[in-house]
Order: C-alpha cells, then structure tokens, then sequence
C-alpha cells in the first residue's frame, strides 16, 4: 500500500516503492557506477562503503528543517519547481562553455528561485535537533566528478518531541494536497504528499525515510552525519 504518493517520506520499515524522486531537481542523467559492478569500462572512484558514525562526526548535525506546504500554492510551487529544472539545465550548458557572466546570472536566479519555494512553506518545530539518529537506508554511492545530484535514502528516527510533531504534521497534510517540504540550509530537498489513511492520527511510530536528489556539496554536508566515506578509491590501472 502506497503511504505517500510521491516516494520522497515514508514510515521507516513499510514495503513501499519509491516513485519519484523529485526528478525537477536533476535535470540532467548522471552516470552512476554500483560498487562492485561491471557497468561500461570503467571503476568505480570511491570506496561505497559507509563507515561507522561516532560522536564526533555525528555531533555536527546539518540544519534539517521539515516545513508545511501553504494551503493554495499547490500551482505555484510546480511553476517554481519547472523553473528550478530550467535553469539548473541552464547551468550545466553554461558551465560548458566557460560564459562567467552567464553564469553568475544563472545561480543568481536559482539562488532566488530556491527562495521563492522556502516562501511556499511554513516554518514547524521539527528540524534537526529533533532527530535521535539517522543513516543512509540502501548502498551509498559517492558522486562522481561528472555528477550534478546523488540520489540518497536517509533513514531517521526522531526523539519523543519529534515523533509527536512528525505525526501532527502528517495528519495536517494528509490527503490535501499538500507537501510536508524537507529543508537543507534553507534549499527544499523533498518534498511529501502524505496518503489520506493517515488523516486520523498521521504517521506515528517516530520513524521515516526521506529520499530525495542531493548536490554534490549537500553529500558532502551530510556524509560526516551520516558517517559515510568520500575517500577516492585507489586506482588498479598499470
């Protein structure tokens, strides 16, 4: 059974598929190498295996702030969303060919388009502070030099405050429409539509999973949390 129509936050351990995954914010196909797999000829770059979290690198939590969608602005965060895509596809044509003032124009208006989203949202008490632990919930695959977003599944489990907000959330979205937005330093990374059948009570149990496509600065942001290795891979070239 489908618990949130877009994939993107779920209750932690129910069977459900990831359907979308925001694909507005990656506008263009990366190329992905699996760990250990054969895929065209080359290897992968970097060592896929998460290391073990330990206080130090868990005790610099990124600001993580999970916010309400404003009731009537279903229209105007799919026009903001299509103008994201836009000019992060600008960017890449841009970046190509080396146009400076091109290009500062360009983040520019994506810096304020990712403002015009935030403006779509209501801030809520549940944000960082709130989640106990969190890790990444299926293999990590490090982004490539050539790659514009790495897709992740963040598993979190909130402290008791949270779960009690995460599920008074929940049930105030269910089933209206409306997105439960996910924020990294202010940037929506996803964004949820919470199923209907949670109406009465929301999503309890003080557990999710949040999916979503990062930049290559959010991974590296968010791999001392999560307690993932970026160091490159030794090459086995002669």
């Amino acid at each position: 059974m489908d618990l949130v129509e877009n994939g993107s936050i779920r209750p932690h351990g129910e069977d459900v598929m990831n359907k979308e995954l925001l694909s507005w914010l990656a506008p263009t196909v990366a190329l992905l190498l699996s760990c250990g797999a054969a895929i065209a000829v080359a290897e992968p770059l970097y060592e896929c295996s998460p290391v073990s979290p330990t206080p130090q690198t868990q005790s610099s939590t990124p600001r993580i702030e999970f916010r309400l969608q404003k009731p009537g602005t279903e229209v105007q965060l799919q026009v903001q969303q299509q103008t994201l895509a836009r000019l992060l596809l600008q960017k890449t044509q841009i970046s190509q060919t080396e146009k400076s003032i091109a290009l500062y124009e360009n983040r520019a208006a994506i810096e304020k388009t990712y403002q015009a989203i935030a403006a779509l949202y209501e801030p809520t008490r549940l944000h960082s502070s709130h989640i106990k632990s969190a890790d990444t919930a299926s293999t990590f695959t490090p982004p490539s030099p050539w790659q514009s977003f790495t897709a992740l599944d963040i598993s979190v489990e909130f402290d008791d405050s949270g779960s009690e907000t995460f599920s008074t959330l929940t049930k105030a979205i269910a089933g209206t429409g409306r997105t439960l937005g996910i924020f990294l330093n202010d940037r929506l990374i996803s964004a949820s539509l919470v199923d209907a059948v949670y109406a009465s009570k929301g999503i309890t149990g003080g557990q999710a999973m949040i999916s979503g496509n990062f930049t290559n600065a959010e991974v590296q942001e968010l791999a001392p949390w999560l307690g993932l290795s970026l160091e490159p891979k030794a090459s086995k070239r002669k």
